[in-house]
C-alpha cells in the first residue's frame, strides 16, 4: 500500500508537500507512509481516493486500475488543477475568461467555434478567413455598442456629425 502512496503522489507530479496539503497532512506525514514507517489508515486512504479520483480498492491491495471511472465534473478539475500547475499561459487564459462580460464571452465562443469546430466536416478555414471573421465580428460589436451610445446623446451638431 506504501509503495501505491509513492506510484500514485510521483504520477501526479506533486512533491511530498503538495500531495500532503490537499489531503490535508504535512509532507513528513507523507514520508512516512511512503516510507512503511506509518500505516495508511483507512480515514487517510479514503481521502487520497476522493481528492485525486482514485480506487479505493487499487490503493488498498493494488487490484483494479488506479483511476476511478471519472465524472466530467472530475475530468474538468483535474484538468485545472493539472493547467494551474504547468502551464501559466493557459491558466492566466481561464482566468481571463472568468473575467469577461457575457457579451464578450459570446463573442469568444463564436471565434472558437471558427477554430474549432464542432462538426468536424465542416471545412477548415484559413488563418486569414478566421481573422477576417474575428475582424467582422469585433467591428460589428463596436459599431453596435457606438450606434447604441449615440442614441442616448441629445440632439447636437457633434451627433449629426457622427453619423455620417
Amino acid at each position: 500500500m506504501n509503495n501505491r502512496v509513492k506510484e500514485l503522489r510521483e504520477s501526479l507530479g506533486l512533491t511530498l508537500e503538495a500531495f500532503g496539503k490537499r489531503v490535508g497532512v504535512t509532507k513528513t506525514a507523507i514520508s512516512r507512509i511512503e516510507k512503511g514507517e506509518r500505516k495508511l489508515t483507512e480515514q487517510m486512504l479514503l481521502a487520497i481516493s476522493k481528492e485525486f479520483n482514485i480506487n479505493a480498492e487499487w490503493l488498498r491491495t493494488g487490484n483494479g486500475e488506479m483511476k476511478s471511472e471519472p465524472t466530467n465534473d472530475m475530468e474538468f478539475a483535474d484538468i485545472c488543477f493539472k493547467i494551474g500547475v504547468k502551464d501559466q499561459k493557459a491558466k492566466q487564459a481561464i482566468i481571463n475568461y472568468w473575467n469577461l462580460s457575457e457579451s464578450d464571452r459570446e463573442l469568444f465562443w463564436k471565434f472558437i467555434e471558427q477554430i474549432v469546430p464542432s462538426n468536424t466536416a465542416e471545412k477548415e478555414k484559413t488563418v486569414e478567413e478566421l481573422e477576417n471573421e474575428y475582424k467582422k465580428t469585433v467591428l460589428n460589436s463596436v459599431s453596435e455598442t457606438t450606434s447604441s451610445a449615440l442614441n442616448t446623446m441629445p440632439d447636437t451638431g457633434l451627433k449629426n456629425a457622427m453619423n455620417k
